[in-house]
């Protein structure tokens, strides 16, 4: 009885900070309204039976200090072959258990990886992961990861590399709100044409009012400044992913609890948003990524295409699809990991000179620990499965 007490009002104490952060932000935030579209967001199509290459598996020490495995991966291109590789490595896989962020050489061409070591120390009370890469040129790469203290408070740090990834600077804490639970998930930073970074962010959790914003710097990660929060009644808003499209504006994808993605756009570098609308994708309580096929007009979505109740575990099939019309209509190419009892989500999505490399977390139903899988497919491929016909 004493401990069923006491859990009673520790929820209480964890309901009620969440309540207040969201009190004290309110007056900067602003309520947006998400409309259903019949012309905007249509998935069309079958999927093929493509398979994609997986060629690696990171798994960390699974007998040591990372128990809980590896989950959560960044890339950043170094050269034609090879790639920094940044990934959480958890004592025990959970929201809040020890992690820090591990480093990984890989090489695509051989297919292998080397160097594994520690990027960065667990900085805060719970632990240290969320990590963002961004190439700025051939020499300078930030990294933009978060350092989580409690319940209720998370910050954001920022390293910087002036020698492609060989050496890099202590981490510096960068965000202006202090004492919410802020969080962007894995490789979300994204260098805009007009050289804006922007980070997209979200305060909150599953199942509590949630708020979307932007960090953003103007001066190469030298200062940062946040946009407006926003909000919509009834829905959880989170776990942003954006991309800019041919003609300057950016398109985004929310994570929500609709059973559909939300897409919505702005036209001011991520200042604003606006246009927010419900699409006919189904995704659970899941996020999106959006990524844009460099010197094409082609936007490639990876998703947790399922109107499965919301679970951890289960979030397959993992799916890709493509568009070009700047989103309005998509087709359905293949499924990426399409498995019972098998969750694969948060994948990342970049580019090599003719490849498309995927990331994403793997965890079986009732393992206790994470790996990242990795995989590779042509562009030229993509683009095959694209004209035929369904």
């Amino acid at each position: 009885m004493k401990l069923r007490t006491t859990f009673y009002y520790l929820l209480i104490f964890i309901i009620s900070t969440s309540c207040s952060d969201a009190q004290e932000y309110l007056e900067d935030s602003h309520e947006v309204v998400v409309k259903e579209s019949k012309d905007f967001g249509i998935l069309k199509g079958i999927p093929s039976s493509f398979k994609l290459e997986k060629y690696t598996i990171l798994d960390p020490n699974p007998t040591g200090k990372y128990l809980g495995g590896s989950a959560f991966a960044s890339i950043c291109k170094k050269n034609d072959n090879d790639y920094l590789v940044v990934a959480m490595g958890y004592g025990k896989y959970d929201d809040f258990a020890f992690s820090e962020l591990l480093n990984f050489d890989l090489n695509i061409q051989t297919k292998q990886f080397t160097g594994t070591s520690l990027f960065q120390e667990n900085l805060s009370k719970i632990q240290t992961g969320g990590n963002s890469l961004v190439k700025l040129n051939d020499k300078v790469i930030l990294s933009l990861f978060y350092g989580k203290e409690s319940t209720n408070s998370i910050n954001i740090y920022m390293k910087s590399s002036v020698d492609n990834g060989v050496t890099w600077s202590g981490p510096k804490m960068i965000n202006t709100l202090k004492d919410v639970y802020q969080h962007a998930a894995n490789n979300r930073a994204i260098l805009l044409s007009s050289g804006r970074i922007l980070l997209p962010m979200a305060i909150g959790g599953a199942g509590s009012q949630n708020y979307i914003f932007c960090y953003y710097s103007d001066d190469n990660g030298d200062t940062w400044q946040n946009t407006k929060l926003l909000y919509t009644k009834g829905n959880s808003l989170y776990e942003p992913c954006v991309e800019e499209l041919s003609d300057g504006r950016l398109i985004m994808t929310l994570r929500n609890s609709s059973g559909k993605i939300i897409f919505a756009f702005s036209n001011d570098d991520g200042l604003t948003w606006t246009d927010f609308v419900k699409s006919d994708i189904t995704s659970p309580d899941a996020p999106s990524t959006i990524a844009k096929i460099p010197g094409k007009n082609l936007l490639v979505l990876s998703w947790n295409n399922t109107d499965r109740i919301f679970d951890y575990h289960n979030r397959s099939p993992l799916s890709l699809a493509i568009s070009k019309d700047e989103g309005k209509t998509w087709k359905y190419l293949f499924d990426i990991e399409n498995t019972l009892n098998v969750g694969a989500y948060y994948p990342t999505i970049n580019f090599s000179k003719d490849k498309m490399l995927i990331t994403y977390t793997k965890k079986n139903v009732g393992d206790s620990r994470s790996v990242v899988v990795f995989s590779e497919v042509s562009i030229s491929s993509l683009e095959d499965l694209l004209n035929k016909a369904n």
